[in-house]
């Protein structure tokens, strides 16, 4: 998402107003990105903050902005599966495992 967009986005129109949101009155939130990297067999897992992507916020972040992200973090996405959250818990259930 380029800063026009985002701009567009945070902009609302009531009847013949229109209302600019400033973004720094929004609460800051933080996602997780978790992905399996084939390619080194490993799962990684990143908290990120808005500020991670410039001043957007992380709501209006698509597909595209996360798979910049983890590129730049050093991942191929070929090699790779991964999901953006909100809950960062990690479940380890390995002991239930009959083998």
């Amino acid at each position: 998402m380029n800063k026009e967009e985002f701009d567009k986005m945070m902009t609302q129109t009531f009847g013949d107003k229109v209302i600019n949101i400033p973004s720094k009155e929004k609460v800051e939130t933080a996602k997780y990105i978790t992905i399996l990297d084939f390619e080194v067999s490993r799962v990684f897992q990143y908290k990120v903050k808005s500020s991670d992507f410039g001043p957007h916020l992380l709501e209006y972040y698509d597909d595209s902005d996360y798979e910049e992200y983890l590129t730049n973090k050093g991942h191929n996405l070929s090699n790779c599966e991964w999901m953006a959250h909100e809950n960062g818990d990690i479940i380890n259930k390995t002991g239930d495992l009959p083998f």
